[in-house]
């Protein structure tokens, strides 16, 4: 019995310090991968997200799509495996466009008119929502290794707290 428990003891020591080590790794790793996409590139779409007239929802999206491009992430795949079209950065970056777009056409309207409101609020419901800021989060992420490794949050569909869940 003593033999197993010390062949047990041998087994399980380096085990539990290894275990021990990349846990403490991993978390202040995976809080400044997080907060590095947040502050970087992030910020603005969340700002634009909440900014409530066109012509300031457009000033946040410019600096994201800039931040995106500032980056690299305006071309390429955003994951090394189940690449599709909607993965492709490129893609996604047409569609940040003709969201942009969308936002120029709002700016000469007058913002009392019935016209800009309903647009306005469709703008934000639905497309916004809707839009999958996921990927160039998955983008950003498989610019480093470490940062693949170490980023750990999800992401949901127009609400990025980290990373694809696709």
């Amino acid at each position: 019995m003593e033999k197993f428990t010390i062949i047990l003891l041998c087994f399980l020591s380096p085990l539990i310090i290894f275990i021990a080590s990349w846990l403490l790794l991993i978390i202040p790793l995976s809080i400044k991968y997080n907060y590095q996409w947040k502050s970087t590139i992030y910020q603005y779409w969340e700002l634009s997200d909440r900014a409530s007239t066109a012509d300031k929802k457009l000033e946040q999206l410019l600096l994201f799509k800039e931040a995106l491009v500032k980056n690299g992430l305006n071309e390429g795949q955003a994951r090394y495996v189940f690449k599709t079209k909607a993965t492709d950065l490129s893609e996604n970056m047409a569609i940040l466009d003709s969201l942009i777009e969308r936002l120029n056409t709002l700016i000469p309207l007058d913002k009392s008119s019935l016209e800009y409101q309903q647009a306005l609020r469709q703008i934000t419901v639905d497309e916004y929502q809707g839009f999958n800021n996921c990927v160039f989060a998955d983008g950003w992420r498989r610019k480093s290794i470490f940062r693949y490794l170490y980023s750990y949050a999800t992401c949901q569909k127009g609400n990025y707290a980290g990373v694809s869940d696709e």
